[in-house]
């Protein structure tokens, strides 16, 4: 991966040397951080992206990139037990995402992407502010579907919403009483729904069934998980989570005699 890391950022480099544009710079970089998150490589994905950007390309789609990356970046290192370094990722995926929704406040791809981001830093929150976060990330998902409703990821994050909201406790209930007048509303019924939704729009969205595959357990239905635990062993992983994702159906299937 680094050999590799190496060859394209020498074309970069090269390319530079030889009189390339700021354009062609960017691209060029671009280039490289969608070969390094292809091949799993998430920190020099995101150092691509980053410079693509310092090359002068805001675009819509190099924007959401880096966000999105950063967002992995963090979950890496969530599931490798380091929460410092996480937490700090996380507010900078945040931070990304805020920006690319101030840069295009018009796109739905941009909202759920803020959305995601924030409703991953909840899980470092209690009380109060965790229910002031659940609050921005349902406001966050319902523009993002307003504004695009047939982009899958968005389904993605107001189902799992839905689902923790219906799993909430009685003091996180208390407190989105104190604070806002109620609790959202979220059952799982509507987490099975907009779940179903998003692997319809994205049948090659692998976190998509797993998510669906929870809420099913959930909901005291095995059969209909044992067929979502199975998709995520057929379908290919697209980022690092996935990658996670995949082993750990393939552990719950194997625990549960569902092969």
């Amino acid at each position: 991966m680094l050999k590799t890391r190496f060859a394209i950022l020498l074309t970069v480099i090269v390319a530079a040397a030889t009189g390339a544009t700021g354009q062609s710079s960017s691209l060029d970089y671009v280039a490289l951080g969608d070969s390094l998150y292809a091949q799993f490589d998430n920190e020099g994905a995101l150092e691509a992206y980053e410079s693509a950007i310092d090359a002068g390309d805001t675009s819509l789609g190099l924007l959401l990139k880096r966000a999105r990356t950063a967002n992995d970046v963090a979950q890496d290192a969530e599931a490798a037990g380091h929460e410092q370094r996480a937490r700090a990722m996380f507010d900078t995926a945040v931070g990304y995402a805020e920006h690319l929704r101030n840069a295009y406040p018009e796109s739905g791809a941009a909202w759920f992407m803020l959305a995601a981001t924030t409703g991953k830093l909840a899980q470092f929150q209690g009380g109060k502010q965790k229910v002031r976060t659940g609050r921005a990330v349902e406001e966050y998902v319902t523009k993002a579907i307003e504004l695009d409703p047939n982009y899958a990821p968005s389904y993605l994050v107001a189902g799992i919403f839905r689902r923790e909201v219906s799993q909430l406790n009685w003091v996180q209930r208390l407190a989105a009483n104190a604070l806002f007048g109620g609790v959202p509303s979220g059952t799982l019924e509507q987490s099975k729904e907009l779940l179903r939704k998003a692997i319809s729009l994205d049948r090659t969205l692998l976190i998509g069934h797993w998510e669906l595959a929870q809420t099913c357990l959930a909901m005291n239905r095995p059969d209909e998980a044992i067929v979502h635990l199975r998709q995520t062993q057929i379908l290919s992983p697209q980022n690092t989570e996935e990658v996670r994702i995949r082993e750990r159906a393939a552990a719950t299937l194997e625990r549960n005699g569902w092969q």
